[in-house]
């Protein structure tokens, strides 16, 4: 962790401020935190430890154990040089979760003097990328692991000279003051919340005025799929099996969900739309069986020629908006969730 960070740090019991023991500057390998009561908290291998070990944080630790014993038992628990290349790998899942990235960087211009959270960030990836770029960057995960989790980060900065404050944290309890964040991304990372609208409240918390969430690689179910089906036959299955949670929200799920944390949606969309045309489009609905944009049915709009002739880039937006929504309610998919504070 770094200690330039440190006047972003709220206690997570009491939501006071914290400072470290002993004057340090720099990256702080080991230390403590304390807050304004005396509740101390340990700086580990650069890994701060701002939680409160309760019973809400108790599935939170199952949790982590289970990610870990989840990669030994599928022999991924290595030290992997291709850590150094994510998320630009070849493979599966990455050769879809590197273009969600690439969107997510077009969306949020993140750079220097940016402020980031990385929520959920596994072995830190993306915060690398996010430093890589100037940002300043905070990465948090429940798992502190040296391989597959926050551990990682020392790896991956020593190698490029990038810093990064990992912090092993609840999402549900951010240990951050108001307003602390210009962006909080999020990958694969929604849809394992306890509590969606809580970790959501936690999120606008964080977030400044203005400030963006941008979440990718989140699974949405059609309507008419029950997420206990959902769950019982797809790859969650396995880890609910290691003590991971997981759920399968419908579209309708995550905008309530924002909407409680006071977060406007600004896009819900599949990453493979966000540049594509309309032919290419309509190309792509034939080869999934479902209605093209221009086929499904609207609201009679007396001035929509006008509109159209006015303004055609925004036609194809509403239709591609539209047609995104009936997407994901009709068949489900991958989603890229954009919202602002």
């Amino acid at each position: 962790m770094h200690a330039s960070i440190i006047p972003l740090l709220r206690c997570p019991a009491h939501g006071g401020t914290l400072r470290l023991a002993e004057h340090a500057e720099g990256l702080l390998t080991d230390g403590l935190l304390l807050s304004d009561d005396g509740t101390t908290y340990p700086i580990r291998n650069a890994v701060a430890y701002l939680y409160v070990d309760d019973a809400h944080w108790a599935p939170k630790a199952r949790e982590a154990q289970g990610w870990v014993q989840l990669f030994r038992d599928t022999n991924g628990y290595i030290d992997n040089a291709d850590d150094f290349r994510m998320p630009y790998l070849a493979e599966p899942p990455w050769n879809e979760i590197a273009p969600q990235f690439d969107v997510m960087l077009d969306l949020a211009q993140p750079g220097p003097g940016t402020r980031v959270l990385d929520l959920g960030a596994g072995r830190g990836w993306a915060a690398r990328r996010f430093a890589q770029r100037g940002c300043t960057t905070v990465a948090v995960d429940v798992v502190d692991d040296p391989l597959i989790g926050l551990g990682r980060i020392r790896a991956l900065t020593v190698q490029d000279g990038t810093q990064i404050s990992p912090i092993v944290a609840d999402g549900e309890n951010l240990p951050f003051a108001p307003g602390s964040f210009d962006l909080v991304f999020c990958a694969a990372t929604l849809h394992h919340a306890t509590n969606l609208p809580l970790l959501l409240r936690n999120v606008a918390k964080v977030l400044r005025p203005g400030g963006l969430l941008v979440a990718i690689n989140e699974p949405i179910i059609a309507d008419q799929v029950n997420e206990a089906v959902a769950l019982a036959t797809s790859e969650a299955a396995r880890e609910m099996a290691y003590g991971i949670n997981e759920t399968r929200p419908h579209l309708a799920d995550y905008r309530r969900a924002l909407r409680a944390a006071g977060l406007r949606e600004r896009q819900i969309f599949p990453w493979q739309t966000y540049t594509i045309g309309l032919e290419d489009l309509r190309t792509w609905a034939g080869q999934l069986g479902v209605l093209t944009p221009d086929a499904l049915p609207t609201r009679r709009d007396p001035l929509a020629w006008l509109r159209r002739r006015r303004n055609p880039a925004n036609q194809r937006e509403r239709l591609l908006g539209t047609w995104n929504e009936y997407l994901f309610r009709t068949l489900g998919g991958t989603a890229v969730v954009v919202a602002e504070r």
